[in-house]
């Protein structure tokens, strides 16, 4: 994609969407359609022709996931499908086929829990998939085309440091502890390359 979205947020659980071009990327983001529903403290994946914002406050989490059409971003996203569970502080992440939220908490404690929502059949309700190694509430996470990682977060007693990988040609295994970061962290952010 040639475009970047940023959505929801707080204060007050906003429902805007901004886009910023990047190869322009020096003008001030365009506000463009908005979320159905005001939602903050959600993630975000992406397949080619639509981004997905899943899990949020606020509440106890929703499983609400909504829509932007990239080649009508102007109109509202709708709500398209369900997560399989009610959560908010997860972490997402996607490759070309699939979008992946994890961790995240319905309550004091965090979970553990994987979701996988078929791009390809988008209006179905997300599958559960893994878990995660560790449980923990607000991790980040970055991938390539092979693997998703998941760091960091909230593990119940305290931040973590710890590090779970998602092998997306066998995302019903657990997924694997890999290299800590270097130190324990939650509520921060993650991008990646192909190879970093």
């Amino acid at each position: 994609s040639q475009r970047g979205y940023f959505s929801g947020g707080n204060p007050s659980s906003i429902s805007t969407i901004q886009r910023i071009d990047f190869a322009n990327d020096t003008v001030e983001a365009t506000r463009k359609g908005n979320l159905a529903v005001g939602r903050f403290q959600g993630d975000a994946c992406s397949s080619t022709d639509y981004g997905y914002v899943g899990g949020s406050t606020p509440g106890p989490g929703k499983s609400d996931v909504y829509r932007i059409d990239y080649s009508n971003d102007t109109a509202d996203a709708p709500q398209r499908t369900y997560l399989s569970s009610a959560s908010y502080g997860r972490g997402a992440v996607s490759n070309k086929d699939y979008g992946y939220w994890a961790g995240g908490t319905p309550s004091p404690t965090p979970i553990s829990t994987i979701d996988r929502l078929d791009f390809a059949n988008d209006s179905a309700t997300a599958l559960a998939k893994g878990p995660l190694a560790n449980i923990r509430n607000n991790p980040t996470a970055t991938g390539n085309a092979s693997y998703g990682w998941f760091g960091g977060g909230y593990g119940g007693s305290g931040m973590i440091s710890k590090v779970d990988r998602i092998d997306y040609f066998n995302d019903t295994a657990t997924a694997s502890p890999r290299g800590n970061l270097s130190y324990s962290v939650q509520l921060f952010a993650a991008a990646g390359n192909a190879n970093y």
